[in-house]
């Protein structure tokens, strides 16, 4: 079982500001593992994951792109969404099942978010 938290702006330093280190996330291109995605935590954390199922929680869809933040010991992952803007949407904690790596003819779509 995996828990899934809502950070945003209230109880997240930093939230709605987009200060990752260079490099974070995807890349032009997809990520060096495009097709793969990696699983020690060395190689997985800041691959870009896209999410196999809805979570209506937290008005993610399926096929939205998340970064991965933090890869369990016992399999599974931390992952972040973000708007396009920078501001955190969700850090949840997802099984390997329920995210697959970006593909290298994946391209991303935006939308708005649907908020509850």
């Amino acid at each position: 079982m995996y828990l899934t938290k809502r950070y945003d702006a209230m109880n997240l330093p930093n939230a709605g500001r987009c200060a990752r280190p260079e490099g974070f996330g995807m890349s032009l291109g997809g990520s060096p593992s495009a097709g793969t995605l990696r699983r020690s935590s060395a190689d997985a954390k800041h691959d870009s994951v896209v999410l196999g199922r809805d979570l209506p929680k937290y008005g993610l869809k399926a096929g939205d792109v998340g970064t991965v933040v933090l890869v369990h010991p016992a399999g599974g992952y931390e992952v972040e969404f973000i708007t396009l803007d920078g501001k955190t949407v969700a850090v949840t904690s997802l099984s390997i099942d329920e995210v697959q790596p970006i593909g290298r003819r994946e391209i991303s779509h935006a939308r708005e978010i649907e908020t509850a």
